[in-house]
C-alpha cells in the first residue's frame, strides 16, 4: 500500500516528457534571443564607433609602456607612460606589445577601435553562451547586456587593459 501511495505522488512519463520538451524549447528561444541581441549589439557597437569620438585616456600610456618592452628593457622600474610606471603583468605587455605592432605603433586608433570591436563581440558572444549554458536565464534578460553603455565606452571608445582580461577570463 505504501508503495502504491508513493507511486502515485511521482510525476507520470507523459509529463517527465512534456517538461523536457518545455526545457528544449526554452534552450531553443535563449538560443535564438542570444543570436538576434548579438547581431543587434555588433550593429550597435559599430554606430557608437562611427558616431561617438574616441576618449583618450589610457591608450597613449599603454604604447609607450610597452615601447620599452620592445626596446628591449625588462627591468619594470624603468618602463613608463605618461602617466607613470608600468603596473600591469608581462601578459599586459605581450597583447599591448601586439596590438601596438598591429596598430602602427598605436598611432591608429580607429585600427585599434576595429581590433577591440573584435575583443568585445567575442566577450558578449562567450557571455551570452554562459547565459544560455546555465538554463537559468530568461531570453529577455540577454538584452541587457547589449543595454550598458559602460561596457561600450571601456571596449571601443577608450580601449581598456580591462577588456582583453574579461575575454581571457570568462
Amino acid at each position: 500500500r505504501e508503495m502504491a501511495e508513493w507511486k502515485m505522488k511521482q510525476p507520470s512519463e507523459g509529463w517527465k516528457l512534456q517538461m523536457e520538451r518545455l526545457s528544449t524549447a526554452m534552450v531553443k528561444q535563449r538560443e535564438l534571443a542570444a543570436v538576434i541581441f548579438f547581431l543587434v549589439d555588433a550593429l550597435l557597437t559599430y554606430v557608437i564607433i562611427a558616431k561617438v569620438p574616441y576618449t583618450e585616456i589610457d591608450w597613449i600610456a599603454y604604447m609607450q609602456e610597452v615601447e620599452g618592452v620592445m626596446g628591449g628593457e625588462y627591468d619594470y622600474s624603468q618602463l613608463r607612460g605618461q602617466t607613470g610606471p608600468l603596473v600591469y603583468p608581462g601578459g599586459f605587455v605581450w597583447i599591448y606589445a601586439g596590438l601596438r605592432k598591429l596598430t602602427d605603433d598605436g598611432k591608429d586608433i580607429a585600427a585599434a577601435q576595429k581590433l577591440f570591436f573584435v575583443v568585445y563581440l567575442l566577450t558578449q558572444a562567450v557571455v551570452m553562451r554562459i547565459y544560455v549554458t546555465t538554463k537559468l536565464v530568461p531570453a529577455w534578460a540577454l538584452g541587457l547586456l547589449i543595454m550598458s553603455k559602460r561596457m561600450h565606452s571601456i571596449y571601443v571608445l577608450r580601449m581598456f587593459n580591462d577588456c582583453v582580461a574579461m575575454l581571457i577570463f570568462f
